[in-house]
């Protein structure tokens, strides 16, 4: 749930207001607060939108000012589900790259669309070109 509360605060590029005592982070807690590639994909200042804000899956996208995609998949149910992002939602055709940004680390070019298990409460935070 941490992942998808900070996913969710990085898309929407909203202010952050943390209730921690930030003296007493734990090792994740510092992750998330400071991952200086989320922070940049909140501070560019282009709110994410919802392709379908009615389900318990959604998927939340925007174009990023250098021409990529911020694409985040959620699971808000109470057991893991597939996620999919479908490129034609986001106006896309072709293969494009993905990129899973909290795990650091390319997942290669994907056509039609990325899917992923997410756990309940879970999220992907990607990056795509």
């Amino acid at each position: 749930e941490r992942y998808s509360y900070m996913t969710f605060w990085a898309i929407t590029s909203s202010p952050l207001y943390t209730g921690d005592d930030v003296t007493k982070l734990d090792d994740l807690g510092v992750r998330l607060l400071t991952n200086r590639e989320v922070l940049a994909l909140n501070q560019q200042g282009r709110p994410a939108k919802p392709v379908d804000a009615n389900t318990d899956q959604p998927v939340w996208w925007t174009r990023n000012k250098d021409g990529s995609y911020t694409v985040a998949l959620f699971n808000l149910g109470s057991e893991a589900k597939t996620v999919r992002a479908n490129w034609s939602d986001l106006g896309l055709k072709g293969n494009h790259l993905v990129r899973d940004v909290w795990a650091d680390k390319y997942l290669g070019l994907y056509s039609g669309g990325f899917e992923a298990s997410i756990p309940s409460h879970g999220t992907k935070l990607l990056k795509v070109w």
